[in-house]
């Protein structure tokens, strides 16, 4: 099954009429939620979109979640809710925000199940069903009283379900839904609020990384790493950027970003002056149209300081005093727009991505860093096929084992709950360090989780059990596989 990652947006909210009564204003809270066939995917998107909103205001964003790798065969419901919390003061407001958030996760959550089993009207009459609950529970968890002197106004702007069926997104993206929604208003405020509001939904690529030697974004996608200006290929370090691609150009994101095939890095093609590339001549595009992001707030997700070099035309990373090496006369020269690009966005604070396969061992080791380790089949380790993105420090249950470390001499997944600390390629035992990462096994392989990988016996080491060939193992000849059947997620 194919599957490709999306961002979910939203753009731009006028308010034709807000909630609040007379010299009254709103302050309006969004929730943006995606579900996957009966999966509520966290965290849930949560933004101040406005304060002192009057009518007639128009409200710019962007405000987003993602990306997600979705496959073909999935379904996909994006909840949106916006409420006005204006009756508190900030601390309050923040508060209010965070509850009605976990009763719109319990709610949906509730009923994902369903949805996922249902034809499309269907769904949309469960969800909403589920979102008026959720409304009507907020304002009595909240206290949402209305009364004379003081209306209180909080409540209910719009909540809206957009449901999309298996390939929808594939054969739709990237596209708008715009809406225009009245809700009910108590009397005391006065007014029903109006609004019209956007949905976008953009592809997006993962795999592009910052190059450690020459300080320009290149796509780490493929084995050949295309020409480096400071010699051989590039050489990937800290994020996993998701660049969203194929859309129109908006007023904080500019079009016309292309993939060099000659030196992999993404270059602006807006001008007939291709720059130039360190494989020679000018770069050559080819593949997706990346529409990037700029001037807006730089997140624990979305990284600023990205710019364009004049002098060669590709991006690279201008937040540090090293301005990297250019295939012009000096280092890279910034122009134009500050850009603020998206990263691993499927990590958590209690999930790691950069965990892959070793083609060369059959080995799970940590791909994060520069360093590669030591495989038993020589020299580092060589990533292939899935980032895996590994719960740590969490519970251990009946499906899902604690005790497996990152080893600080050879890089690889060890098991650590017994004294006997196995063969490690670099030598003697492994020896621990980080986080303790909790292993989900014996569960059924999904779309985004791949089973068949195993405890060895012999070196304390992960390993792909999924094949005919068993690696290369520091004891003698291949893995041996013992124990539980692991299923670790990925993100594809």
């Amino acid at each position: 099954m194919a599957s490709s990652f999306y961002i979910f947006r939203v753009n731009d909210v006028l308010i034709r009429n807000c909630r609040s009564k007379g010299d009254h204003s709103d302050s309006d809270w969004m929730h943006l939620m995606v579900t996957i066939n009966d999966q509520v995917q966290e965290p849930a998107g949560l933004f101040n979109i406005g304060d002192n909103i009057h009518a007639g205001d128009e409200l710019h964003g962007p405000w987003e979640v993602g990306p997600y790798l979705i496959g073909d065969e999935d379904k996909v419901t994006v909840t949106l809710v916006v409420t006005n919390l204006s009756h508190t003061d900030r601390a309050e407001q923040i508060g209010e925000a965070i509850k009605i958030g976990t009763l719109i996760v319990a709610a949906v959550g509730g009923v994902a199940s369903a949805v996922a089993s249902a034809l499309e009207d269907q769904a949309d009459a469960i969800l909403n069903a589920a979102l008026a609950g959720v409304i009507g529970t907020a304002g009595e968890v909240l206290g949402w009283i209305v009364g004379t002197s003081d209306p209180n106004c909080d409540g209910e702007v719009l909540s809206q379900p957009f449901f999309f069926d298996r390939g929808e997104l594939a054969r739709r993206a990237p596209f708008t839904v715009t809406n225009d929604y009245t809700s009910r208003s108590p009397s005391e405020c006065g007014n029903d609020p109006h609004t019209r509001l956007s949905l976008v939904v953009l592809p997006a690529q993962s795999a592009w990384r910052f190059c450690q030697k020459c300080h320009a974004m290149f796509f780490d996608g493929y084995p050949d790493k295309g020409v480096c200006r400071a010699g051989g290929g590039h050489a990937a370090a800290g994020f996993d950027f998701v660049l969203s691609h194929d859309a129109p150009e908006s007023e904080h994101e500019q079009a016309d970003w292309r993939f060099c095939q000659k030196c992999h890095a993404v270059f602006f093609d807006g001008y007939p002056d291709k720059g130039s590339c360190p494989a020679g001549g000018g770069h050559a595009a080819a593949g997706f149209h990346f529409m990037l992001p700029h001037e807006v707030t730089e997140t624990g997700q979305a990284q600023a300081s990205w710019r364009f070099c004049q002098s060669c035309h590709v991006m690279f990373f201008d937040g540090s005093a090293d301005k990297g090496l250019c295939p012009g006369p000096s280092g890279h020269e910034a122009a134009g727009f500050n850009f603020v690009l998206t990263h691993d966005t499927n990590e958590t604070g209690q999930a790691q991505a950069s965990w892959r396969f070793c083609q060369k061992c059959n080995g799970m080791f940590f791909d994060g860093r520069p360093d590669k380790g030591h495989c038993p089949a020589g020299a580092g380790h060589v990533a292939a096929g899935y980032n895996f993105v590994l719960a740590h420090d969490t519970s251990e249950t009946g499906q899902a084992q604690a005790h497996w470390r990152f080893c600080l001499k050879c890089n690889g997944m060890f098991f650590d709950g017994r004294p006997d600390k196995g063969s490690c390629p670099a030598g003697a035992g492994h020896v621990a360090a980080g986080f303790d990462f909790v292993l989900a096994h014996d569960t059924n392989e999904t779309v985004h989780a791949q089973a068949n990988w195993r405890f060895c016996r012999k070196c304390n080491g992960m390993f792909f059990d999924g094949r005919p060939d068993k690696g290369v193992c520091p004891g003698p000849s291949g893995h041996v596989a013992r124990g539980f059947n692991f299923v670790l997620n990925h993100r594809g």
